[in-house]
């Protein structure tokens, strides 16, 4: 490999991909691919403890402040149907998170105002807005989130809106002065120095048995992380979530050590159709097709991440009877905390979508039959229809 191109991967890596980073790049006058000149410039507030500007003085020597967002930037941004750039008057917000996604890293106040942070400022919370392709992502991914907190993975917090998600940053902590502190945090693309293009890897990019040896060899907990890992890698079977790539799984840095971080970027992909690939991020099996899994894709999971096949049977058993068990109570505790949300139907047929793919799942896996529940946008806990 080149020298120094690992470095440079790990850097590009805390850039956004595709159209937002071409329209960064477009409004700042920058050169397409100058990784380095765009992380001056938007480097302030990166993923993890990293902070990067243009001047020697490091970020901490300055004043951290920071400047309400109003309701009205938020609907401009919604009802533009594109990137809206994060610029207040004549300060620029400097900030930088990966991904294709249109989304803003801001300050929450303990009264729930949003804030652009400012100098040495530091965000709280990322908010995520529509997907131009793909109908009620911040829908989806807030319901998906809270059901598999529901299912006992470690998820992060996240508030769906209408039209947009706020979810919580697992990277970083509040201080007992109340202030935010970064905790240094790395994509396993950053971890193992594959470029941001090779997160599939179904098409040829990082593995999940590179992740369990990374976290084999890195992690303080290697065996509670192997088994997470194995339950997320289930929780994107079950809820059809195809596009669970390299760079929505990370390690984090916490005081104890390094250890996987909470599950973020949680989405099922069963209502979007040929929309997007129906291969699943990591393959499932030797055919790298995407289909209900059978006890031949057990044993190739497994393999993948190093342990007993008869473990993840027990897991697959263990986290689809939940998923059918708890998935109405999962629903009405999300119409519950979001009552202002119109969408419902939406979180509905999504929600049956998932029950049956996992009554498919169970079939195929041979487990025992389970009667599913049917969800409608109407359920309340008086209310609970079964077929």
């Amino acid at each position: 490999m080149e020298p120094g191109i690992q470095d440079r991967h790990f850097f590009s890596n805390l850039l956004p991909k595709g159209i937002v980073r071409r329209e960064l790049e477009h409004s700042k006058k920058i050169h397409h691919g100058d990784d380095f000149a765009l992380l001056a410039d938007i480097g302030r507030d990166c993923a993890g403890a990293l902070s990067i500007t243009d001047t020697p003085e490091p970020p901490i020597a300055e004043q951290a402040w920071y400047q309400e967002i109003g309701e009205q930037a938020i609907r401009d941004v919604i009802a533009s149907k594109g990137y809206y750039l994060p610029f207040t008057g004549e300060t620029p917000v400097r900030l930088s998170l990966a991904g294709a996604q249109h989304k803003w890293a801001v300050y929450r106040d303990q009264i729930g105002t949003l804030h652009w942070p400012h100098g040495s400022g530091v965000s709280s919370h990322i908010i995520k807005f529509p997907h131009s392709a793909v109908n009620n992502l911040p829908l989806n991914e807030a319901f998906c989130t809270r059901f598999l907190g529901d299912l006992e993975l470690p998820v992060i917090t996240t508030t769906a809106y209408n039209d947009y998600v706020l979810s919580s940053r697992y990277d970083r902590k509040t201080l007992a002065d109340g202030t935010i502190a970064r905790v240094h945090q790395e994509d396993f693309l950053q971890a193992s120095g594959y470029s941001s293009h090779e997160k599939y890897g179904i098409s040829g990019g990082i593995q999940l048995s590179e992740i369990a040896k990374i976290l084999r060899s890195h992690s303080y907990r290697p065996v509670h992380d192997i088994n997470v890992l194995l339950q997320r890698q289930l929780a994107n079977i079950i809820t059809g979530n195809t596009d669970a790539h390299g760079k929505n799984l990370s390690i984090l840095y916490t005081a104890s050590g390094p250890t996987l971080s909470p599950l973020y970027d949680l989405t099922s992909t069963l209502l979007f159709g040929k929309l997007l690939d129906q291969r699943y991020a990591f393959p499932i099996s030797p055919d790298e097709t995407r289909k209900v899994p059978n006890t031949q894709d057990i044993a190739f999971i497994a393999r993948s991440l190093g342990v007993r096949p008869a473990l993840v049977m027990e897991q697959s058993e263990k986290l689809t009877q939940l998923a059918i068990n708890r998935m109405t109570d999962s629903v009405i505790s999300f119409y519950e905390q979001h009552q202002f949300v119109k969408k419902r139907g939406m979180v509905s047929n999504l929600a049956n979508a998932i029950l049956r793919w996992v009554k498919a799942i169970r079939k195929s896996l041979h487990l025992e039959s389970i009667r599913i529940p049917r969800i409608d946008d109407s359920h309340t806990r008086e209310d609970r229809g079964c077929k």
